[in-house]
């Protein structure tokens, strides 16, 4: 969604009596409906995980014959702006022209460059990551333009530039346990060779050797998915590998 949506829904009443109930719901099902996955890079993961909730406006005029019509103005609040945006896209084209892709390179060269660029070119926020005000840490502007984020920052650069070359590619949030502690962690899946495997840019990044690239369950315990990518239909839509991918 970008600006604000405008919505009428006409009902029938004598009075408002359960109408602001129906249409509180109505709303969040329009919400969630314009977060699903689309084709286009920018929707989907990338705005829910940039996105800060919603302000809405409901005004309602009386007709004469007893009709209610509602007008509903749902505004959306994002963590970017967007000229914030912008930046992204252009600086997107020159790092996408330096990696030199063209129609013969193969899916698994793609992974491998973009995800080291990510690796190599972004580091921990430690400085706002406890702040919860400060929501740019989260976004692919601070990852790409700043170069510092936490990891819901790492995981939207990476599902953006996988998905503009064409990888198709999740944002998944759970329990990550390292280190005798657990935390809130968000990390990335994506498709190769008919499979889903789990990457991790932020365990990753400046490390010499990867550790959480291309990872099947098998050797993925120490990350756990929460209750909502433990569905049986999140499964079924993007199953995972057992095992490890390997050239």
């Amino acid at each position: 969604p970008s600006g604000f949506l405008r919505v009428q829904q006409h009902v029938r009443r004598t009075s408002q009596q359960g109408v602001l109930e129906e249409l509180s719901q109505a709303v969040e099902d329009w919400v969630e409906e314009a977060l699903q996955e689309t084709e286009n890079p920018t929707e989907g993961d990338y705005i829910r995980y940039q996105y800060g909730g919603y302000s809405i406006d409901c005004r309602y005029d009386a007709g004469e014959d007893g009709l209610l019509c509602y007008t509903v103005e749902i505004v959306p609040q994002y963590y970017m702006y967007l000229v914030q945006e912008e930046s992204v896209t252009e600086k997107l084209r020159e790092v996408y022209e330096s990696f030199g892709f063209d129609e013969t390179t193969p899916d698994s060269e793609k992974l491998r460059t973009i995800y080291g660029y990510v690796c190599g070119h972004v580091a921990y926020d430690q400085v706002h990551k406890r702040n919860s005000y400060f929501h740019m840490k989260s976004t692919a502007y601070a990852a790409l333009i700043r170069q510092t984020a936490t990891c819901q920052g790492y995981c939207v650069l990476l599902y953006r530039m996988l998905r503009d070359n064409g990888i198709d590619c999740r944002i998944v949030t759970g329990t990550c346990y390292g280190e005798g502690c657990a935390e809130f962690h968000a990390w990335n899946l994506a498709e190769l060779d008919g499979s889903w495997y789990a990457l991790d840019a932020t365990w990753d990044a400046g490390a010499e050797e990867w550790r959480y690239f291309l990872k099947g369950t098998a050797q993925f315990s120490d990350h756990v998915p929460g209750t909502e990518f433990q569905s049986r239909a999140f499964i079924a839509a993007y199953p995972q590998a057992r095992w490890d991918w390997t050239p």
